[in-house]
């Protein structure tokens, strides 16, 4: 399948463009056939024909790669100052992205296209779509993962200046992550939010987040284990610049080593 696959894309850089796209229709296999179509958009986004890759994306039968070429497209017809055919392509990427099934994926996919339509100026729909990810973000039944993807989706969100709904996304992951059953992982996944709290310069919640993640690690049973996130943890408050709090997390890292 990968040679049939490489064939394709090599039809397609040759300019033979309908004969890829029937070769590509004739595989049987859905997943691949979608793989296809949009390594097919990729070429002609390359070789500028936007129009075409739009028609093409249109095609495709999985909701993750269809949304990930009509992103493509988009940003390509950003970058050529078509502002209003971006726009377009940027909703059909969002309307692509909100039938991927998968809670997870779905928001990966729809925080993505939310950073890109900011990336490219068009701030109003990249709230809306930042707004879609942190629903389906919310959807997650992992706590560790949802907390993780709501991080994610604050921190992007404040890199587009978001900033109200930023701390509402971190708050949401605060939360998510305290519902973490398993210590070490919830004193992980509190790091990690506190991290992307701190690149977000929301020191005090940053700061909270990271006595959470302290707090944790001190309920894991395992010495050696609660020494490692000890250190972990005091690293990365260092790192943020919570020079105390990180002296105090490496006292409590040694004391447990020392058992």
């Amino acid at each position: 399948m990968r040679r049939e696959l490489s064939d394709i894309i090599a039809l397609a850089r040759a300019g033979q463009i309908d004969r890829a796209l029937q070769a590509a229709q004739k595989i049987e296999d859905a997943g691949y056939r979608s793989l296809a179509l949009r390594g097919i958009v990729l070429v002609l986004v390359t070789k500028g024909k936007l129009e075409r890759a739009l028609q093409i994306a249109q095609k495709i039968e999985d909701a993750q790669d269809r949304s990930l070429a009509f992103e493509d497209v988009a940003i390509a017809m950003a970058k050529a100052g078509q502002t209003e055919q971006a726009n377009q392509a940027f909703q059909l990427a969002l309307q692509a992205a909100q039938k991927i099934k998968r809670a997870l994926d779905r928001s990966w996919r729809l925080k993505d296209t939310a950073e890109k339509m900011a990336m490219a100026g068009q701030t109003e729909w990249a709230n809306q779509a930042f707004q879609l990810a942190l629903q389906a973000a919310q959807k997650i039944k992992d706590a560790r993962s949802r907390s993780l993807a709501l991080a994610d989706i604050a921190e992007e969100m404040a890199k587009a200046r978001q900033m109200k709904w930023a701390n509402q996304a971190f708050q949401l992951a605060l939360q998510a992550a305290q519902k973490i059953e398993d210590a070490e992982v919830r004193s992980e996944a509190l790091a990690e939010i506190a991290k992307a709290m701190a690149k977000a310069r929301q020191m005090k919640w940053a700061n909270q987040a990271f006595q959470l993640a302290l707090q944790a690690a001190q309920e894991i049973k395992d010495a050696s284990y609660r020494s490692l996130r000890l250190v972990e943890i005091a690293v990365a408050m260092a790192e943020a610049g919570q020079t105390e709090w990180a002296n105090q997390a490496f006292q409590l890292a040694l004391q447990a080593a020392q058992r």
